[in-house]
Parts: C-alpha cells; sequence; structure tokens
C-alpha cells in the first residue's frame, strides 16, 4: 500500500463501491492522489491496519453516504477520525458526498456534503472537482444577511403582476402540478416552459394561477406582454429601472436589453412570464440569453420545442367544465347544464362569458341554451370577462387573420360544416378531384397536406393525430360568420350526394362510408338547418338511417335519421310520394327488428292502401310492404296471416314479373321460413332449392340474401334429418358473413347461433359450446341487438350446459332468456314456450318435478294455441310430460302421452328420424319400468336399430341408447358380456 500522504481517502460500503471508484478516477484525472480500498488494499494484508494507516496518511477524508453507509462499524470509524481532526469544518478535511435519495444523519448532517443524487455524469463531475477544490469557491455574496419576510402561498415576492387571482379558478391541477414539477426535479437550474393551445382556452389564467400559487418560492416574479418587440422591451425597461439595473431616462434596447441578461444570467431565483407571446422566430431575439431561472411563455403558437418545455393546454374536462360552471353561476336548477357544457365545446372563456350572461341576466341553463340556438355566437360577444381584451369570437378572429394560404382557409372553412371531434383526412383524399382549387391540386399530395396541416395547427386552430382532425365547435360558429355559410353548404350537400358511393351489399363502399359517416350527418343537420337542398338532404337522412340500421346496427340512431327523412319528405314531396313511402317501408321494417311488431303493422298497414291507390297493385314498393307486413305476422306469432298474404304476394309476383325473378325468390324464401315453422318442410325445401337457384344466377353467391336463404335451408334439412346437408348450409352461411361483415355484426352471432343449434339438436354439445359463447359475447357488446334473438342464444347456452352437468350456470342462462322474453314479448308468445320447455327440462334433470310439470304444461298451453295438437313441436312436449309422469311413476299419465307422441312423430316423419327414434325410445323405458318386458324389449331392439343405420354409431342418441340397453335390457335377457 502507498506509504506517501495522499490527497484523498475515500470511505465507502462495499455496496457503493462503484461510486468510490468513479470518484477516485475522476480525482485523480484532475491530479489528485487517492486511497481507495478497492484498488489499494491487497489480499492478505490487514484490513484494519491498512484503514488505520489510510487515516492518518491522507490529507482529507471523502464519506461516500448512502444509506448501507450509517449501517456499517468500518465506516464509522473511518469518517469519525476526520472528523475528530478537524470539528468545525475548518479544513475540510471530511468532504461528505451524497449519492442517495435520503438526508445526512447525526453529525454528518451539520457538515455542507457534494450531492450527486441524480445527476448526469458531466454535471455530477464539475460539482465534485468544483466541491473538493478550496480555490474554487465564489466570492460572490449570498445576499442581504438580515431578516427577509417570508412569503406563504397566494403571496408574492417582487411582482409587477396587474391581475387579480382568479377566485373563480377551477381544476388543472395536473397542468398546475406537472408545471411544478419541471421546474423542480433540476435542482433549481434554469428552465423554460411554453404553455399552448387555441384562444379562450385559459393559458394566461394558468400562468396567472401558478403566479400565485409557487411565487412565494422567488424573490421576482416579473410579467411581460409579449404580443410584439415594443411590449416586451416595455415589461424589460420597468423591470431593469425596478430592480437599480438603469436609469429612468434609459430608452435604448440594446442597453434595456443588455442590463436583462446580464441580471437574469447571474440571479436564479425569479420568474419571468411571458403572455401572449407570438411565433418562436419573432420572440427569440428579445428572450434571456442565459437564464438562471424560470420562464413560463403562453402562446397560440405550438412551435416552441427549440425554446423549452412544451404543454398543451385542452378545453375544461367535462367534470372540471361543470364544477367551473355551478360554482360561477350558483344555480340550483342544472337541469340543462351538461346539454349547454357540450354545445359550448367545455371552452373556459366562452364558459366565463355564459355564466356571466346567465348571473346578469338571471335566466337558467336551459334558457341560455335556447339563446345560443337562437343567436349562436353573437350571444358570447357579451359580458367578456374583466382585463381581458376578447371576446370568444375576437379571439379567433386573430389566428383567423394570420392564415394566408387560401387552400389552408378552404380546408378550413369546410372543416367548419363537419363533425367536430374527429374528422378523417380520407374525407377529402376522396372527393378531392371534386373540391375547388387550389385545395383539390393539393389534397392528394402528402408534402402539400402537410403544409396545410402544419399551418392549422401552428395557429392552434386545430389538432391532428392519426389523419383525423379536430377543430372546437365554437371556431367552427365563427368561420361560418365570415363566410357564406349557404354557399358553402350546398355545395358539401352536394358534394356527398352526387360523388360519395352508397352500396350497403359492398363491404369496400360502406368500410369508406362508415369513415365519413359523422361528417355526412353533419353536413345534413346543416343543410337542414339552413333549408338548402332539402332534397338531396332527406337522402342523405334515409341512407344514414339503412346505414346505421343495417351496418352499424345502432337502431336508435337508425330511427332517428329515418324519422327526418320522413319530415322532410313528407313536407316536401308530400305523403303520396314514392320517397315518403320508401322511408316508411325502412322505418317499420326497423320497428320490426326491434320485436316493436304493433308500431310496425300501423305503419305498414297505413302505408300499403296510401300505395296501392297511387302506385297499382302490381308496383314493386306495394309488394315489398306487403312482403314485410307478413314478416311482421311471422314474428308476431300470426301464422295464419302471414301464410294468406305471402301467397297473395307470390301469385303477382310470378304473373307480373315472371317465376325466374329474384324478387319473387325473395317471397319464396320468405313463405319457405315459415312453412319450417309449421313443419311442412318439403314444402319448404323446395321453395328454398328454387330461390337458391334464382338468388345465386342474379347476384352471385357472396351477399346477406344467399347467407339467409342458406340458413332457412340447413334448419329444414335438418328436420329432414340430411344432416350433412345441414352442416354445409350453415357453415357457408357463417363464411360468406364474416367476409361482408365487422367481427361484431349480429348476423355472425346468429350464424354461429344457427349452427350451434344444429350441433345442439345431434347432441354435439362440445362443438356447439364455444360457438354459442362467441355469439352471445358479440350479442352482449352490440346494444342494438333484437332481444328475441340474445333470448335465444341464452336459452340455446342453458340446453349445452345442461347437458353437461353444470345446472348451476344452465339455470342462470336460462332464466336470463326468460327474464328477456317476458320484458319484450306477450305472455303467450311462442318463445315463451321454449324458455318453459326448456326450464322444465332442467328441473326433471334436477328431479325436481313438480316445478319441471308446471313448465311443461305452461309451454304446452302455447303450442296447441299457437300450432295445433298435432304439430311436431306441440308433440315433442307430450312425449316430454310423459317422460316426467313416467319418473314420477305416474304411469296412468305417462302412457297414453308417450303412445301418442310416437304415432304423431311416425305420421309426420317415418320411422327414420331422430325424433321417432326417441319417441321409440321414450316408450321402450316405460315399458321396461312397468314390467313389460316383452314390449319394451321389442321397442328397444328397434330404436337401436334405427339408431345405428340414421343417426350412426358415434352420434348422441346412439349412445344413449346403447347404453340404456346394455345396464337396463341385457340383465332381462340374462346376457352377460
Amino acid at each position: 500500500m502507498k506509504s506517501e500522504k495522499t490527497d484523498f481517502f475515500i470511505s465507502y460500503t462495499s455496496t457503493d463501491e462503484r461510486w468510490a471508484t468513479w470518484v477516485a478516477e475522476k480525482l485523480e484525472n484532475e491530479g489528485y492522489t487517492t486511497l481507495v480500498q478497492a484498488w489499494d488494499f491487497t489480499p492478505g494484508t490487514n484490513f484494519i491496519q491498512s484503514m488505520h494507516t489510510a487515516t492518518i496518511n491522507c490529507k482529507r477524508t471523502i464519506a461516500i453516504l448512502s444509506e448501507k453507509y450509517y449501517e456499517s462499524l468500518y465506516t464509522q470509524s473511518e469518517w469519525q477520525a476526520a472528523f475528530a481532526e478537524d470539528p468545525t469544518s475548518e479544513k475540510s478535511k471530511l468532504i461528505p458526498v451524497r449519492i442517495s435519495d435520503h438526508k445526512p444523519k447525526g453529525l454528518l448532517k451539520q457538515i455542507v456534503y457534494i450531492d450527486l443524487f441524480g445527476l448526469e455524469e458531466e454535471i455530477a463531475k464539475t460539482k465534485l472537482i468544483n466541491g473538493v477544490d478550496l480555490s474554487k469557491r465564489a466570492r460572490n455574496s449570498q445576499g442581504f444577511p438580515g431578516t427577509k419576510k417570508k412569503y406563504n402561498s397566494g403571496e408574492l415576492p417582487i411582482n409587477n403582476i396587474k391581475l387579480r387571482r382568479n377566485k373563480h379558478f377551477t381544476g388543472r391541477s395536473i397542468i398546475l402540478n406537472q408545471i411544478n414539477s419541471e421546474f423542480t426535479k433540476n435542482n433549481n437550474s434554469s428552465v423554460s416552459q411554453i404553455l399552448t393551445g387555441t384562444g379562450g382556452v385559459g393559458k394566461t389564467q394558468l400562468a396567472l394561477e401558478y403566479a400565485y400559487n409557487s411565487g412565494f418560492e422567488y424573490d421576482v416574479v416579473w410579467w411581460i406582454e409579449a404580443e410584439d418587440s415594443k411590449r416586451i422591451i416595455d415589461g424589460y425597461r420597468e423591470f431593469a429601472y425596478k430592480m437599480g439595473l438603469i436609469e429612468s431616462n434609459i430608452e435604448d434596447s440594446e442597453i434595456i436589453l443588455s442590463s436583462i441578461n446580464s441580471w437574469t444570467s447571474q440571479n436564479s431565483r425569479w420568474l419571468f412570464i411571458f403572455d401572449n407571446a407570438e411565433t418562436l422566430e419573432q420572440t427569440y431575439d428579445y428572450l434571456p440569453i442565459n437564464p438562471q431561472g424560470h420562464i413560463i411563455i403562453t402562446s397560440r403558437h405550438t412551435n416552441w420545442n427549440k425554446f423549452g418545455e412544451v404543454l398543451e393546454i385542452d378545453v375544461f374536462s367535462e367534470v372540471e367544465a361543470s364544477i367551473f360552471m355551478r360554482n360561477r353561476t350558483n344555480l340550483q336548477d342544472e337541469s340543462g347544464l351538461d346539454t349547454l357544457l357540450a354545445v359550448l365545446g367545455h371552452l373556459p372563456l366562452a364558459l366565463e362569458q355564459a355564466s356571466a350572461y346567465i348571473i346578469n341576466n338571471s335566466i337558467s341553463y336551459d334558457k341560455y341554451k335556447d339563446l345560443f340556438d337562437e343567436f349562436r355566437i353573437e350571444i358570447l360577444k357579451k359580458y367578456p370577462p374583466l382585463k381581458y381584451n376578447y371576446s370568444v369570437a375576437t379571439t379567433w378572429f386573430i389566428s383567423l387573420d394570420k392564415i394566408h394560404d387560401e387552400s389552408s382557409r378552404q380546408l378550413l372553412d369546410i372543416l367548419a360544416f363537419l363533425y367536430a371531434d374527429s374528422v378523417d383526412i380520407q374525407f377529402f383524399t376522396t372527393l378531392a378531384e371534386h373540391l375547388e382549387a387550389p385545395l383539390s391540386e393539393k389534397v392528394n399530395n402528402v408534402l402539400e397536406l402537410n403544409d396545410i396541416i402544419c399551418e392549422l395547427k401552428e395557429y392552434s386552430l386545430i389538432k391532428y393525430s392519426s389523419d383525423k382532425i379536430s377543430i372546437h365547435r365554437l371556431l367552427q360558429e365563427v368561420i361560418q360568420m365570415t363566410i357564406d355559410s349557404q354557399k358553402y353548404i350546398r355545395f358539401l350537400v352536394e358534394l356527398v350526394h352526387d360523388h360519395l358511393d352508397y352500396e350497403l351489399e359492398n363491404k369496400n363502399s360502406w368500410m369508406i362510408y362508415k369513415k365519413m359517416v359523422d361528417q355526412i350527418l353533419s353536413i345534413a343537420n346543416h343543410g337542414n338547418r339552413y333549408k338548402v337542398e332539402t332534397g338531396k338532404v332527406s337522402l342523405l337522412y334515409h341512407q344514414l338511417g339503412s346505414f346505421f340500421n343495417f351496418v352499424l346496427e345502432d337502431f336508435k340512431k337508425a330511427e332517428s335519421m329515418y324519422m327526418e327523412a320522413l319530415k322532410i319528405r313528407e313536407e316536401v314531396f308530400g305523403i303520396h310520394s314514392e320517397a315518403t313511402l320508401i322511408t316508411k317501408n325502412n322505418l317499420a321494417g326497423l320497428y320490426k327488428d326491434q320485436g316493436r311488431y304493433t308500431e310496425a303493422e300501423e305503419l305498414y298497414s297505413s302505408s300499403i292502401p296510401v300505395c296501392e291507390a297511387v302506385y297499382g297493385a302490381n308496383s314493386i314498393l306495394l309488394l315489398t310492404m306487403k312482403d314485410n307486413l307478413a314478416q311482421v305476422y311471422q314474428a308476431s306469432g300470426n301464422y295464419r296471416e302471414a301464410r294468406r298474404l305471402l301467397n297473395e304476394v307470390i301469385v303477382v309476383k310470378t304473373s307480373v314479373y315472371g317465376s325466374e325473378s329474384p324478387f319473387l325468390a325473395t317471397s319464396m324464401g320468405n313463405l319457405a321460413v315459415l312453412l319450417t315453422k309449421v313443419c311442412e318442410f318439403e314444402k319448404a325445401e323446395s321453395l328454398l332449392v328454387k330461390s337458391l337457384r334464382i338468388k345465386s344466377n342474379t347476384t352471385g353467391m357472396h351477399n346477406e340474401d344467399i347467407a339467409s336463404i342458406l340458413d332457412a335451408l340447413a334448419n329444414v334439412y335438418t328436420k329432414l334429418g340430411k344432416y350433412n346437408l345441414a352442416e354445409t348450409c350453415f357453415k357457408d352461411s357463417l363464411h360468406i358473413r364474416r367476409n361482408i361483415y365487422s367481427s361484431e355484426h349480429s348476423d355472425i352471432a346468429i350464424s354461429l347461433h344457427n349452427l350451434a343449434t344444429f350441433y345442439m339438436e345431434n347432441h354435439l354439445f362440445d362443438e356447439a359450446e364455444p360457438l354459442l359463447y362467441e355469439s352471445l359475447d358479440i350479442s352482449e357488446r352490440i346494444v342494438s341487438i333484437e332481444p328475441r334473438e340474445l333470448a335465444t342464444t341464452y336459452d340455446n347456452l342453458g340446453v349445452v350446459l345442461m347437458w353437461k352437468g353444470n345446472y348451476e350456470t344452465a339455470r342462470e342462462m336460462l332464466e336470463n332468456s326468460m327474464n328477456l322474453r317476458k320484458q319484450h314479448l306477450d305472455e303467450g308468445h311462442y318463445d315463451l314456450s321454449m324458455s318453459y320447455c326448456n326450464l322444465g327440462n332442467l328441473h326433471m334433470s334436477l328431479e325436481q318435478y313438480d316445478l319441471a310439470e308446471l313448465f311443461f304444461k305452461d309451454a304446452l298451453k302455447i303450442r296447441e294455441r299457437i300450432l295445433g295438437t298435432n304439430n311436431p313441436k306441440t308433440i315433442d312436449l307430450v312425449n316430454n310430460l310423459g317422460i316426467l309422469y313416467n319418473s314420477k311413476r305416474e304411469f296412468d299419465k305417462a302412457e297414453p302421452l308417450l303412445i301418442q307422441a310416437l304415432d304423431s312423430t311416425k305420421h309426420f316423419f317415418g320411422d327414420e328420424h331422430k325424433d321417432t327414434i326417441e319417441s321409440y325410445y321414450s316408450l321402450a323405458v316405460f315399458y321396461l319400468q312397468t314390467k313389460r318386458v316383452g314390449e319394451g324389449i321389442e321397442l328397444f331392439s328397434k330404436a337401436i336399430t334405427l339408431s345405428r343405420k340414421v343417426l350412426g354409431e358415434e352420434h348422441e342418441t346412439t349412445i344413449m341408447i346403447d347404453d340404456y340397453f346394455r345396464s337396463s335390457v341385457l340383465p332381462y335377457l340374462k346376457i352377460t358380456f
């Protein structure tokens, strides 16, 4: 180990060795000598002796302070030895170096330490070298040593602030904390922060609040009006004179700037606020050159990144806006507040002016909203805030006047009539060739389009992110004041009406339309408001209704759009016009899809006579309405009237449009669905096969009509026992719909459900379960899903879970289904019979026979009334009751029901059908339980033979019969295996 006198001994714990060697390296690079255990204590030497020698032979000791340092006995001895030689620290024999987030303890806290915690390497190195160099002590005073006034939050030191603190200042705590954090995280080193945002967003109020909130931490807070260089120089002159830097008669801006730069570079406890600055380029030469304090700049311009940290200030959040208005107005009646906040776009300046108007005129939020609807932006010229020169309108006029590029102004003018929150740039690129020059020449040039957007962003007139533009609603109102609004609206209505493709059957078309739907709605609303191109506006509303209905499945918005279209069309074209009747037809169809059958029937019934009187008995529109009314009858359970109407329509269509007309094929498909419900399967199959052929020849195979026909045909094939054909049809339908629609479309949920139902009927429950869960997931996320469809999915999932033995979850699903149906359907509706039947089966599985009987009987009443006593679906329940009574050992009730069920299924389906096979099985079980072994074995033999032949060895029904045969029939035959 070294024996000569060394400049520094480095004292540290083993966990801080990297810090110790770093300190030693930096000191030695500066010409100092060091002694550090990691380098200088060799293995085999006496550690205590080496440490003792080091403390004697080193001029000074550096203690590397961390939490672990205080826990070591050895380090205590090391620093205490140095402290004992220099207890007053006159010779700096002991130099603590803080490297972690802690405060020195005990005697060490009395010694000035070098603080390296949290610093970057170069700064830490400089601080270390300066800290150990006794010759480099600064000779500047620490300031006035006498008593200084201590300021509290809300009190200001030396300042020139003329604005009073805003007692209504609301929220913004996150931004204020962010400003404070940025200023304090670098140990009070120089920091500049720029608050940018659109006019009226509250940048000045934020800076003012920060000054009052944190000004006590400074020696000086100075407010500088920064709209132009003259005002900045005026603010500097006032400051320089106040601080004694210049005489009162000094006017030379060079002298003033020099004095400011000198003072701001030598002092650090100051805050300068430059309010309402223009661009960085215009302001840069007047900002402090080497500031050691803090700077806040407020500006509408966004391009300040090269100077400091930019914070973009947005409008109030919904909560902040609500709190501000309630506190500002003190109104007890808050009705209409949320609507008013939305109209004003949460803009603080607009809320302040609205509050002042409400207070001065003693009116409600609703009344102010009515006044705004009538007078628009004019009302916001009233009552501008005190000490603020601009109303909402004038603050944006200033920014608008700075837009000199014609194409930028064209884009902004169009934005004034679009959906404020989000305008996809594709709106402009898709319709580029139909826009006016020079904008039309630039929007499809990426560089030139970027220049346009950057200019509008620079003045905080828009926001732009991920190809989407947003603009404040009140700015839209201001722009509309400066242009010929009717001219622009007429142009935009014609633009989307004449040049935007609208094909609901074309997925590519409606994917583009979907991106523009908010813009089209906004244009339609403006056209309606200004009564411009009303006929075209009505078509836009009608198309929007169809899009919301069939593509987005937002039934509430669809109804609103249809109602707007209908109102205009009745007024413009009259109640007898084709346009009016078409909208009524679509609106009635919407009611039907929502299960609002009474409203749908009334609208169709009132429209059909008008249509027939004006357009004749053979018109396409009339026949379409009758077709749709038949579907309402069918959905509401009125099968007889539905069948009558469909047959009437088919006769006319065949006569007028021919037997190969796709128009006819639609009615044939609708009738086939009805025939399936009443178990006339062969007739249904014939109609569907013909309908599929006609439709595929005219429209191709990949559209919703084909998918619907395939679903209907699959159902028929299932009932006829043609299971392979049924599965293929269901899968093809699902494939078509996945290609047509988004993943959350109800028709995909329906296809999933249909395929799952097929698997259920074939006892393939493992295949059915995931399909049903996917269908349910889609259905529950689509608010517009028809309750009947959701109920059916719950129902079938409950059945699957019941078969798999998960009775608790099955009960939950089945009860969800029943409650939905009771809520949305009449008490005697057919769908309720399905809920009752399935709950009956569940309770029978749980041997809760009395409950099961009640459910079965309620279901049977509904089916006998709607379908009659001999319908297969009615017979299903007869069979279930027979099985139930057999389980209850009420054999005299069971036998006639089971015999009736077998006879009826044989009559409808013949022997080679699953329902007949299961009826044979049910009666066979009854005979065995009643000791009529011969009859039982005969029926079992027939059931197992037919099941193996028709359904196959692996089918659940075959396995069930076979298992029972082995466990219960073979013992009677006294055969063992």
